[in-house]
């Protein structure tokens, strides 16, 4: 008898010791998921105001700043005023959260993944218009826009027509 007493909370400690370390890669899952989950809607809520709303690219800094990190916010505000004061184009041809001046109707998240508290999603027009990435960090208020990153390829998307810049970028220079 006193061999089974001794047995049973050796058992009991290895079940339970093992049902907690095969637990751990789940939670660490659900984690991802969740975080991934989160900036996936985020940035989909973005676009779908950003398009239902007919807003231009300049606009986001006075309408939404709390979505801009605040070098994204300073930089954007500078090119507008720039452009304003020239009555030019200064850096920006193109519309930066589309990486187009023929956008599509809609833009879809295609991809994110978050690593370190960083987000990379992947953006695309619903009518297999231009692409967009954009890279978010979270804040303890929520994810914020840090930078969008744009390829630039021909027509048939086969073909890249100049190196892959982002926005950050082009805006410094």
């Amino acid at each position: 008898m006193a061999c089974k007493r001794t047995a049973r909370p050796w058992v009991a400690f290895f079940i339970a010791s093992f049902l907690a370390v095969s637990s751990v890669p789940e939670l660490h899952s659900q984690t991802l998921n969740a975080g991934e989950a989160s900036c996936r809607a985020f940035v989909q809520q973005f676009y779908d105001w950003y398009l239902t709303k007919s807003i231009v690219w300049y606009s986001v800094a006075k309408l939404k700043p709390q979505v801009l990190s605040p070098e994204l916010l300073k930089l954007l505000k500078k090119e507008d005023d720039t452009q304003t004061a020239c009555k030019c184009i200064d850096h920006l041809d193109a519309d930066p959260f589309l990486n187009s001046q023929d956008p599509d109707p809609k833009y879809i998240v295609k991809r994110v993944a978050v690593v370190n508290g960083r987000c990379n999603a992947i953006v695309r027009g619903n009518n297999g218009g231009s692409e967009v990435r954009p890279e978010l960090t979270q804040t303890s208020t929520g994810w914020i826009f840090i930078n969008f990153h744009f390829s630039f390829y021909s027509e048939d998307g086969k073909r890249k027509l100049f190196p892959d810049d982002d926005l950050v970028h082009m805006l410094k220079r």
